[in-house]
């Protein structure tokens, strides 16, 4: 009865035979080649895509045009709402109740899961891959010798969130310094883009590109955007018209059905702050969603040069992309700003896969829930590499084969011990 329930909630991992695996194991053995891998994550990246419908303002034709090339999967879902849970099911393959990583306060080094994990990039590398990290990956690290076993590159890892606006409103109203990003943390920034850690890693990856390589290589590229603060150059915030902006539908007392724990747990003074935010006569809420937008567009255009230079290069016929966001993120829907909470908005991302141009996948949309930790076993089937036996998550393979194919596998998100959503069809059951 355990197993089947197990199987019912995807919490197994369950590779299917055929579809895609067949089509391109024979290309494999015509060219022996193993695949590239350009893996992409955008950072409280919610479904405020163009192509996804989440905002109906927002532009994006650098993730449109991607999602065009490639099938873009309309129910993906982060394993937790939160970035270092989140990257760590990612990375490990693994879900948060076997890690132990719930939270953003805990370290990989304390969970003997991680560090007894092969990790994706891990897993790369000791199958011939050179592996290179740039920007954002992680949240908290893995000990060092687990990076040193995972990545020949990481001169350009990480680089932080700024640049910080001049002043924010929380420091304008207290006099106090800043603490870390904040909801008031926005401003259209006049200096040099290059101010920008996403400019300077993306522009790794370029480079990176454009070079010549004698190994299949596995790169990784995080954006910092659109994480807070919402600094962007400023053509970014003159691409939306703040008088404009359209806040999102909040339905009256949409509050009034969540039990106690999830008060307490969940929503507890944040709530104060959304309904200060939305009640604010200066904008407030126009001025969030405003700034929020001008990053998702900032974002998404180095995407765009990252993906014309891989086009521009040698290895665009045998490269598969891969973008997600990393969490979503509430614009005031259920009186809340942030992730942190098991709704659709802090689950809900952006998912992409794109094979190679000499060998693509069928073009489309799949609307069946998955998940963001079946991206590790998915990448090891369509690169041909070893099975890792501990993986929780599905290879997605045959649904880039048929998008539309029958699909009885729900995606599970969950959000501190013993928190579930069950993601299946068009409904979400939260316990």
């Amino acid at each position: 009865m355990k197993d089947k329930l197990l199987f019912m909630l995807g919490l197994g991992a369950c590779a299917m035979p055929g579809g895609w695996t067949e089509v391109y194991g024979q290309a494999q053995k015509q060219t022996q080649e193993r695949p590239n891998v350009l893996f992409i994550i955008m950072d409280d990246m919610c479904d405020w895509a163009n192509y996804l419908g989440g905002n109906n303002q927002v532009k994006t034709p650098n993730l449109d045009r991607l999602a065009a090339r490639g099938v873009y999967f309309s129910n993906a879902y982060a394993a937790v709402p939160l970035s270092n849970p989140s990257r760590t099911a990612m990375m490990t393959g693994l879900q948060p109740f076997v890690t132990g990583i719930y939270n953003n306060n805990q370290q990989l080094q304390d969970s003997p899961q991680v560090e007894n994990a092969t990790l994706m990039p891990e897993h790369f590398k000791q199958n011939g891959y050179t592996t290179v990290w740039s920007g954002k990956i992680f949240h908290n690290k893995p000990s060092d010798a687990k990076l040193a076993s995972s990545w020949d590159d990481m001169e350009y890892r990480d680089g932080g969130y700024g640049p910080w606006a001049q002043s924010s409103a929380s420091e304008k109203k207290s006099g106090k310094a800043r603490k870390g990003p904040n909801w008031d943390e926005f401003e259209p920034w006049v200096g040099p883009d290059t101010d920008f850690p996403d400019v300077v890693n993306s522009q790794k990856v370029i480079d990176f590109l454009g070079e010549e390589h004698d190994k299949p290589f596995f790169v990784a590229m995080g954006f910092y955007r659109p994480h807070t603060p919402h600094t962007a150059p400023k053509r970014y915030f003159d691409l939306y018209d703040l008088d404009s902006i359209k806040r999102p539908d909040v339905l009256p007392n949409d509050l009034d059905d969540i039990p106690p724990y999830a008060i307490e747990h969940f929503i507890g003074d944040k709530l104060e702050k959304a309904r200060r935010i939305m009640n604010s006569p200066d904008k407030q809420w126009e001025k969030e969603i405003w700034s929020y937008l001008a990053c998702v567009s900032f974002a998404d255009d180095r995407i765009g040069m990252i993906l014309d230079a891989l086009d521009r290069s040698p290895y665009a016929d045998n490269t598969v992309i891969v973008l997600v966001g990393d969490n979503g993120y509430h614009h005031g829907q259920k009186e809340r700003f942030g992730k942190s909470a098991l709704w659709r908005e802090a689950c809900h991302v952006p998912f992409i896969v794109c094979g190679p141009k000499s060998n693509p996948i069928p073009h489309g949309v799949c609307e069946q829930p998955v998940s963001l930790i079946d991206i590790y076993p998915t990448l090891n089937e369509l690169c041909g590499l070893p099975h890792v036996d501990e993986l929780a998550g599905n290879d997605l393979t045959p649904l880039l084969n048929d998008p539309q194919m029958e699909w009885n596998k729900p995606s599970i998100s969950t959000f501190l011990p013993g928190n579930f959503t069950v993601h299946y069809g068009k409904w979400n059951y939260i316990r």
